[in-house]
Parts: structure tokens; sequence; C-alpha cells
């Protein structure tokens, strides 16, 4: 019996690496968007960036926030949950890029800091000591994971590819939806699909649903971004709550995990800290 489940189980497993994550609907079905469309979408995602504060973040150089994030779920148990839900972190990056740090400020890793600059990861145990650059794929899934949701809406809406694919009502707010990808419509591995939910009243965005390409390519989720406040001229998301695709329809609590942000400031930490060697080249929006 032992063997037969695992035989199911690798098979199981073979079945999900063959598949690819597919957020496409309607026309993008035929993988053609009007022009028309692509306008609409633009336009969209443009008024969405200037609603969230671009000509302000433009002239920012770094985000401090301080927050907590909460883990949830038998599928986050099974795979590890990166802290505790009671742990206090400090999250600093240069906007724009892919280079931060991450430092705990409560519990058992207390002072203990993992970081990115252009993609390479590195860490120190506390304080006193050096930092040490060393590959963690942990460091470098989850860091440019959390800077992407604070700043989504001032880099999606460069697009290569964008469509407006209709609107729907997400917890009676009327929204506009806009596909957002990469090289081509159809899912391939290099890319994510995006489809970004933006509040029609107030073009603002409210949900954002993904594929994690560098993570397992049939992995799928969303993110809603509530609690807006004005931290000089940008509006930044106090909570953020990732879900399982479309679990937002079904129950607003069923979630993976919660950021919440207890504080976020501007500049607090100097755009050079962030350069632990100058001899690595500032990649700026690129992926590896």
């Amino acid at each position: 019996m032992n063997i037969f489940r695992l035989i199911l189980l690798n098979l199981l497993m073979l079945l999900l690496v063959s598949c690819i994550a597919d957020l496409r609907e309607g026309s993008l079905l035929s993988n053609e968007i009007s022009a028309s469309d692509e306008n609409h979408g633009r336009g969209l995602l443009a008024a969405a960036s200037l609603e969230h504060g671009l000509d302000d973040w433009l002239k920012k150089k770094t985000l401090t926030v301080v927050m907590r994030d909460e883990w949830r779920g038998l599928i986050t148990k099974i795979a590890g949950r990166p802290w505790n839900k009671e742990d206090l972190l400090k999250f600093t990056f240069r906007n724009g890029t892919f280079t931060s740090q991450l430092t705990f400020l409560e519990g058992g890793r207390k002072g203990k800091t993992v970081g990115m600059q252009s993609w390479l990861t590195y860490e120190r145990e506390n304080d006193g000591l050096e930092f040490e650059f060393k590959e963690n794929d942990d460091t470098k899934f989850l860091l440019p994971a959390f800077q992407y949701f604070f700043e989504i809406p001032f880099r999606i809406y460069n697009g290569e590819i964008v469509g407006w694919i209709g609107e729907a009502e997400l917890r009676r707010m009327l929204c506009d939806k806009v596909f957002v990808t990469w090289n081509k419509i159809e899912p391939h591995t290099e890319n994510d699909q995006y489809i970004v939910w933006i509040n029609r009243e107030t073009s603002r965005i409210e949900l954002v649903q993904y594929t994690v390409r560098d993570s397992f390519r049939f992995v799928s989720g969303e993110i809603r971004f509530e609690d807006y406040r004005d931290i000089e001229g940008v509006q930044i998301p106090f909570t953020m709550t990732v879900s399982s695709l479309n679990s937002e329809y079904q129950d607003g609590d069923d979630y993976l995990h919660q950021i919440r942000v207890e504080s976020a400031e501007w500049d607090v930490i100097l755009d050079e800290e962030l350069t632990l060697r100058d001899d690595i080249e500032e990649i700026g929006d690129k992926k590896e």
C-alpha cells in the first residue's frame, strides 16, 4: 500500500510539473489583444500609477517598513513558514530594483539580517558580524516578492503586453480587469501573467492575480490590498493578504499569509547603505 501511494504521489507531481498556470480568459484565449483593449488597459494602469503616487515615488530612493507577516494553513505549514507570526520585521528596499534587506527585530532570530543586491543574496547572524554573500533560495524568492507587492502600481504599468479584459464586481466594488505579461500572451516559463483589478471609482488597485513561474510553474495566487495610507504622497497598503487564486470570491479570511505594516518611512536608510559590494552592478528592474 505504501509503494502504491508513493507511485501515485510521483505521478501527481509529474502531472503538476507538466502543467503551467494560465490566467488568460475571454478573447485572450485566442492570443489576441485588440488595439482598443490595449490602449484602454494601458490608460487604466497609467491612471492607477498616478493615483498611487507615481510622481512622488520617483523622487524617493528607499522605503523602510516595519511589519508582521502571518502565515496560515496546511500548505504553508508543509512548505515551511519563513518566520513566526509574532516576529517583527524591518524591510528596506531600493525603489525600482531588486535590492533589499530584511532584519528580524524580535523573536528567536532577533538581529539577523538577510538581503539581496541585484539578485545576489547575503546574510549575517547578528549586528556584530560581517555580511556574508551566500546563495539562499528563500531570500531570493521572498524579498523580491515583498518588494513587488509594495511597488506593483509603479512597475507593472510598463508591462510589454497589456489588455483590458472587462469589468467585474469585487466586494461590491466595480473594477476593471487588466491583463499584463511579457514576451507573449500564451503562458510560458520565462514570464509571469497578471490580472490587475482597478477600482473604477478610485483608480486604486484592489486585487492582483498572478502566476509564480520562479517557484512552480503550475502555481498561481492573488493578493488583496487594503488600508491604503498616504506616506509623503505615496499610497502604501498597510494590509496585504495573499490567497490561492479566486479564494477572494469564497472567503476573504481563507488566506495563505497576511502582511500587516506597522510603520512606513521614506529614505531613513540611505540608498548607499544597501550597496554592500561596489563590484556588483545595479541591474534595476531586470531579472537575473
